[in-house]
């Protein structure tokens, strides 16, 4: 049930950019919480963003799937299972901590787990229907 799952986590926020459909779920189980909206963009000025951008993303994404493929299907990603450990647990915290977020910090430690994990952790959401993307204002 997602009210145990939020609270099994122990989640301090979450920013539903590419799961904007959780959010009333997670909102109506999450009693008191505290809610910041940023709508510092207008529709038409958010869809020319969405649109510009959106190429741009879909060409990344094939060109970098192209070349990260074989992490799919060799088992590379194991071995991290065996080195955080030894380099501090650092992925570990990340995963468990929610923070510090990936785009401020991004060693090449944090940047090959990223490169691994990205395409299920993140690009699966956004085309999975949780993404909110409407046509009109």
């Amino acid at each position: 049930d997602l009210a145990a799952a939020v609270s099994r986590c122990r989640v301090d926020a979450i920013a539903f950019d590419g799961i904007e459909r959780l959010f009333w779920p997670v909102y109506n189980v999450s009693p008191g919480v505290k809610v910041i909206l940023l709508n510092w963009r207008t529709f038409a000025e958010w869809r020319k963003s969405l649109n510009d951008f959106a190429p741009l993303l879909l060409g990344e994404v094939i060109i970098m799937n192209t070349l990260f493929s074989p992490y799919a299907v060799f088992p590379w990603g194991a071995l991290l299972h065996v080195i955080d450990p030894l380099v501090g647990r650092k992925i570990e915290h990340l995963l468990k901590s929610g923070g510090p977020p990936i785009c401020q910090v991004y060693d090449a430690y944090t940047a090959i787990w990223h490169s691994l994990t990205n395409f299920r952790r993140i690009c699966a959401r956004w085309a999975s229907g949780l993404a909110d993307l409407p046509e009109h204002e």
